[in-house]
């Protein structure tokens, strides 16, 4: 514990490491009856982080492109 391995926060065989506490490779929220209670709240702001972030932005196509050519 006392030692940084990156390698531990990549894709396992079982899937990616979930934050939520169901995993137990990495608890940074804790887990059970001592999970952290701000967890769904930070998980919620994440989102209107973002989108704070990319709303001012003006968005537009490229000059001769056509809305029906967007993937």
């Amino acid at each position: 514990p006392l030692k940084f391995m990156p390698e531990r926060f990549l894709d396992t065989e079982m899937g990616s490491v979930d934050y939520k506490g169901q995993n137990f490779e990495l608890i940074p929220f804790g887990a059970g009856r001592r999970m952290c209670v701000g967890l769904p709240l930070a998980s919620r702001m994440v989102h209107l982080l973002l989108a704070s972030l990319l709303h001012p932005f003006e968005w537009a196509l490229p000059r001769g492109m056509t809305g029906d050519k967007v993937d």
